[in-house]
This record gives C-alpha cells, sequence and structure tokens, in this order.
C-alpha cells in the first residue's frame, strides 16, 4: 500500500507497533491476548474431540458429520491465532523494505517503530500538522486527533483502501473524519471529481445527525463524549445515552 501511494508522488511514513513492548494499558491488546489464550484453549478441547471421535469410528452419517464439523472447527481457531500475532521479524522486513525501496521520482517511504503502539504516535503526528492523512484500519483517531493540525485538517483517515494492478491502482477507499470542516473540504474538492458528493447516500457516503467530535478542542471531553457513545474502552456506550445525548450535552 505504501508503495502504491508512493508511485502516485505521496510520501509515505509507516509507523509500526513495537513488535514486544505493548502498554498494558490499553484495552484492545489485553482484549487480544484474553482472546489468544481463550483460542488456545478451545483448540486442545477441539482437538482432543476429534481424537476421541477418531477413536471410536462409527459408519453412519452423523460420525462424518461430527468429524468434519470439528475438523472445520480446528481449521478456524488454528487460523484465528495466526492473524493475531505478527511474527516477531514482521517489523524488520518492513524496514528491509523500505530501505532497499528506490523512490526516485516517487513519493519518499520513511518507517518509524513506536515505543509501544503505533497509534498515538500517528495521532501526535496528525495534531503535529506533520502528516496530510492516516491510513488505518482503526477508527478512534477522530477522538485522538479532534479539530488540530495543518488548518484544523488533520482529522482525515483513510480506511479500506481497495489497490488493482492496473494504471489507476487505487481503485477507492472509505473517507472517515469527526471535523465538520474537514467533511466540507472533502466534498468541495472531490464533488467536481466525481460528479457528484462523496456523502450522497446512494453512493455508500453518510453525515452523522450528531457530529459530536466536531470543533470539539478538549481533549478530555472528547474522551469522555466517547465513553458515552461508545468506544473501546467502554463498548455500546453508556446504557440509555447515545449520540444525540452527547450532542445535546456538547451544544450547552
Amino acid at each position: 500500500m505504501a508503495r502504491t501511494f508512493s508511485e502516485v508522488l505521496i510520501d509515505m511514513h509507516i509507523k509500526c507497533d513495537n513488535p514486544t513492548v505493548r502498554h498494558p494499558a490499553k484495552r484492545a491488546s489485553c482484549q487480544r491476548r484474553a482472546k489468544a489464550h481463550k483460542d488456545k484453549i478451545e483448540l486442545v478441547l477441539a482437538r482432543s474431540l476429534l481424537q476421541s471421535l477418531l477413536n471410536q469410528p462409527v459408519d453412519s452419517a452423523e460420525y462424518a458429520i461430527d468429524v468434519d464439523k470439528a475438523q472445520k472447527k480446528i481449521r478456524s481457531l488454528e487460523n484465528s491465532i495466526k492473524r493475531q500475532q505478527l511474527p516477531l521479524d514482521f517489523s524488520d522486513k518492513l524496514e528491509r523494505f523500505v530501505a532497499g525501496y528506490d523512490s526516485d521520482e516517487k513519493g519518499e517511504i520513511t518507517i518509524e517503530i513506536a515505543p509501544t503502539q503505533a497509534d498515538p504516535c500517528l495521532a501526535k503526528l496528525a495534531v503535529d500538522g506533520e502528516v496530510d492523512f492516516i491510513v488505518s484500519g482503526d477508527s478512534d483517531f477522530a477522538v485522538y486527533v479532534g479539530p488540530n493540525g495543518q488548518n484544523g485538517l488533520a482529522d482525515v483517515i483513510l480506511k479500506d483502501v481497495k489497490l488493482t494492478m492496473t494504471k489507476a491502482p487505487i481503485r477507492g477507499c472509505k473517507v472517515y473524519t469527526g471535523q465538520k470542516g474537514v467533511a466540507d473540504v472533502i466534498e468541495s474538492t472531490l464533488t467536481p471529481k466525481l460528479g457528484y458528493s462523496p456523502f450522497e447516500k446512494e453512493k455508500g457516503g453518510r453525515i452523522p445527525p450528531y457530529p459530536v467530535f466536531s470543533a470539539c478542542e478538549d481533549p478530555l471531553a472528547r474522551a469522555l463524549f466517547a465513553m458515552v457513545i461508545g468506544c473501546d474502552a467502554c463498548p455500546g456506550g453508556v446504557c440509555g445515552a447515545g449520540p444525540k445525548a452527547a450532542f445535546d450535552i456538547k451544544s450547552k
């Protein structure tokens, strides 16, 4: 993905999670570790069940179905465990790719290993106005960044970037922002090129009716609003509240 953006003259900075050090207070990290241990326990049980079935073969359709289910369960758990754990040499491989990449007449690609998780480091780059957008699968950056960065336009997240091997390698992506000012700039820039507003519902766009984070400069207030409407730290949000209640509070 970095190489694809580089080929259309966009400088890319890769910020990697530290492969060995994770901040223990981050809830998502705790959840991933818990799920990994849970999957490993379930994998032991599934293998034990399969072995018991194979030790007592029965010539019946039900037996064959049970064996097939056990085998599928084992494969599913094995794949889940693999996805949860990046190889320890993953960042080393990225560093070797960047070191050997020829950026002549292209955008530059740089890389840096974060002290722990990469998310807060990426957010700080945006807040400090050092990047124009963030490419990530994480949706929490509207809370981290807020109306900061150069000209208040830092809160731009690209997700689900679709790449192709054609002359137009970037086929599409989803753009997320928590700031109305950023949305206005995106709309005025892209509408003439697309021939329609990127926020048209029929085209898959959406403008939330209660822009809680728009122009909210206080980081603590953004964090509290995120807790109200739901986030990693408080899944589902506060019972009986939601975006409308948070927006009403902010409006007062």
